[in-house]
């Protein structure tokens, strides 16, 4: 057993029942008496190393983070070629890692094969959002340590390019929360700093979208 050093342990020890003395005189109880008394003489075993301190709780323990998730569908939401407002569905995914998620294409989400194969490894948890044109959803996501980011996509009839699909360290956005605008065909991000993608295309309201010549190439 390590040696304890005798002045500093009479020290502490001395310490510690004065403040259990102080902290008895307040309790109006003897469960609570009781109590106290524990708390202190494990600290003070702690103090002359006669017990060791409390492990910490391993990161994948930990509470989950709170994210508040918001997104705002405009009254043109996902439109046809008619420019007629469609239902839009999105879906949120909590991730492990987020290079294969940000690298597969379009084709690949909505299809349980596809994203199987391609990101099965990565995923969590991933559910279905259904927007309705001119509504606003808000919901205060649950992200445990497991997945340190989440990923959003929209599956547009007719994505933009690059703005279809955002991810987001749930670290850092536990304090901001993630806002999002739904448009015709893309993605605007209010709050919130997606990664690896650049703060003048996240930030620009709706723009131009695809037309049928390009409906080949708008999907990266």
């Amino acid at each position: 057993m390590q040696a304890v050093n005798q002045p500093h342990a009479v020290v502490a020890v001395r310490t510690l029942v004065a403040l259990c003395l102080c902290l008895l005189a307040g309790c109006g109880t003897a469960t609570k008496a009781v109590q106290v008394l524990g708390l202190v003489k494990d600290k003070a075993l702690e103090v002359v190393g006669l017990k060791a301190p409390e492990p910490q709780l391993p990161d994948l323990s930990r509470p989950a983070r709170p994210v508040k998730l918001i997104i705002h569908a405009s009254p043109s939401l996902n439109v046809d070629d008619s420019g007629r407002s469609l239902a839009l569905v999105t879906r949120i995914y909590k991730l492990r890692r987020t290079q294969a998620f940000l690298q597969a294409p379009y084709e690949t989400f909505g299809d349980r094969e596809r994203e199987q194969a391609q990101l099965g490894e990565d995923i969590v948890e991933v559910r279905d959002l259904q927007l309705l044109p001119d509504q606003r959803h808000e919901i205060l996501e649950r992200v445990t340590r497991e997945a340190p980011y989440i990923g959003v996509v929209a599956l547009f009839r007719a994505p933009a390019p690059q703005r279809w699909r955002y991810a987001f360290s749930a670290d850092a956005v536990r304090d901001t929360g993630i806002t999002l605008g739904a448009h015709a065909c893309s993605l605007s991000v209010a709050a919130g700093e997606p990664l690896h993608a650049t703060s003048q295309l996240t930030t620009m309201g709706p723009g131009p979208c695809p037309g049928p010549q390009e409906e080949g190439v708008h999907r990266q």
